[in-house]
């Protein structure tokens, strides 16, 4: 029996020994993957197109109060963040309005506190996602 144990034991030591000089090899170094600086405009150059007038006005008096994840226009105008903007146009705001009380024109975004409008703005976002129109 104790023949038995120490050819076991003997087995054990010279496989963890093999185990263990087997694990000393050099890594490579690891070579950096460059990345492409963003091309395109970003959400907020997108907003000056005359057909996004109120969502740009509503961005604007968001911004005037920053939030915990910073302003509005900081967000939007950043092109190393990745997300998806579901952008209202001026149509959408001209049919929402009046249903809320309020009169289908671009001064009646001052109805709305800029804490209010930033929330509902950023119900738009999808973050860490970029989806084209086409694929929507």
């Amino acid at each position: 029996m104790k023949m038995y144990i120490t050819k076991r034991f003997r087995l054990l030591t010279a496989a963890v020994a093999v185990t263990l000089f087997s694990c000393n090899k050099d890594l490579p170094d690891a070579v950096p993957i460059p990345s492409t600086p963003p091309s395109g405009a970003t959400i907020l150059e997108t907003l000056n197109d005359p057909n996004y007038s109120f969502l740009k006005a509503a961005v604007t008096r968001a911004s005037s109060v920053p939030s915990p994840t910073g302003t509005l226009t900081t967000l939007l105008g950043d092109k190393t963040r990745v997300f998806t903007f579901f952008a209202p146009d001026d149509n959408a705001f001209k049919a929402s309005l009046p249903l809320l009380g309020v009169p289908a024109d671009i001064s009646s975004l001052n109805f709305f506190r800029p804490g209010q409008l930033d929330t509902i703005i950023k119900y738009h976002l999808i973050g860490g996602q970029k989806y084209t129109a086409a694929a929507i």
